[in-house]
C-alpha cells in the first residue's frame, strides 16, 4: 500500500539525508559545511602549512556508493524498493593529535546521531541508519596529522526506478 508513502528518487533520497546531516552540522561550534559528492580529501599545500600548525583544518563531506533494488512492489504505479549507500567523510589535519581527534569524534557523532534521531529523513524515506565506520589516523614525523572516520549509511527508500 502507497498511500502516504513518498515515491522519490536517488537525488531526493541524497537531497533528504543531506538536509538532516547539514541541520546536524549547523549546530555545532563552529559549524560545518557539508561538501555534496565531493570525495578530495584536505590538500595541506605549504602555504597553509602555517594555517594547519595554528588550527587545524577540517572538513565534511559526502559521496554516493552503491545502490542496489531490495524488492519489486506490485501495485499502481509498480515500484522499487531500494537501498542506497551513502558515505559520509570527516576529516581533521592539525598537530595537536588530541584537539584533531576529539573534534572529528563531535563531528561524526553529531552526523550520525541526527540519522539515528530521523530515520525516516523527515518523512522522505521508508528508513535510513549508519551501518558502518572507518576510521584512519595517518601520522608522519614533523608533519600534521590526518584523522579520517568515513561512515556509511544506508538510505531505503521507494522509487519507481530499480536503481532508483
Amino acid at each position: 500500500d502507497l498511500i502516504g508513502m513518498a515515491i522519490i528518487d536517488h537525488d531526493e533520497a541524497r537531497a533528504a539525508l543531506v538536509a538532516v546531516l547539514q541541520a546536524a552540522l549547523d549546530d555545532l561550534d563552529p559549524p560545518f559545511t557539508l561538501r555534496v559528492r565531493d570525495s578530495r580529501l584536505i590538500d595541506v599545500e605549504e602555504e597553509v602549512e602555517a594555517e594547519v600548525e595554528k588550527s587545524g583544518r577540517y572538513q565534511v563531506s559526502q559521496v554516493d556508493g552503491t545502490i542496489r533494488e531490495l524488492d519489486f512492489m506490485q501495485g499502481s504505479p509498480p515500484t522499487y524498493d531500494v537501498l542506497a549507500r551513502f558515505h559520509l567523510m570527516v576529516e581533521g589535519v592539525a598537530l595537536d593529535d588530541a584537539t584533531r581527534e576529539a573534534r572529528v569524534s563531535v563531528v561524526r557523532k553529531a552526523a550520525t546521531n541526527a540519522v539515528v534521531a530521523d530515520p525516516r529523513l523527515g518523512g522522505q524515506v521508508t528508513y535510513a541508519r549508519p551501518v558502518q565506520m572507518d576510521p584512519q589516523d595517518l601520522k608522519e614525523e614533523g608533519m600534521a596529522g590526518d584523522t579520517m572516520a568515513e561512515v556509511t549509511i544506508e538510505v531505503e527508500f521507494v522509487s519507481l526506478s530499480p536503481i532508483g
